[in-house]
């Protein structure tokens, strides 16, 4: 692959006099050259996973229907990172279709994936923007703080 890439570079016409090709080429080998020594380094190591185009599609599918249901760019990002693989998993297209295939499952089964997901969550409540939320989550961590028992070494 670096071969090609290479072989492609050369094949730029030396000769162009147009101004906007000139810096054209002169930009195509600046970033070639900057990101060259980490461009291929995956090919020399098999174990290296290559880009999956079926698994990104996933996640643009699951960022831009996150993007239309809340409207937020921001959110969307924070979204796809606290519900992890939830996100990435398939949806039924209508409620009603959404609760006959919960009906299937075992309520045992949905409380245990509910706990997970609520204490995967839990992981981030302390990432906020919010001032106000932020002044009270120090308060509380504060009130545990004090009310953990004194240990030998306090």
């Amino acid at each position: 692959m670096a071969q090609q890439l290479q072989v492609c570079r050369d094949q730029l016409d030396p000769d162009v006099t147009t101004p906007l090709l000139i810096d054209f080429q002169q930009h195509l080998r600046k970033v070639s050259r900057s990101y060259w020594p980490g461009l291929f380094h995956w090919y020399d190591h098999p174990d290296i996973p290559r880009t999956n185009n079926d698994m990104e599609r996933h996640f643009r599918t699951a960022h831009s229907r996150i993007l239309r249901t809340t409207g937020q760019k921001g959110r969307t990002r924070r979204i796809l990172h606290r519900s992890g693989a939830w996100e990435l998993l398939g949806h039924p297209p209508t409620e009603a279709a959404s609760l006959a295939a919960l009906c299937q499952i075992a309520p045992t089964d949905l409380a245990d994936a509910r706990l997970r997901l609520r204490q995967h969550r839990n992981r981030f409540l302390l990432h906020t923007r919010s001032p106000r939320q932020t002044t009270a989550q120090l308060d509380r961590l504060e009130q545990e703080w004090l009310a953990l028992p004194p240990t030998a070494t306090a």
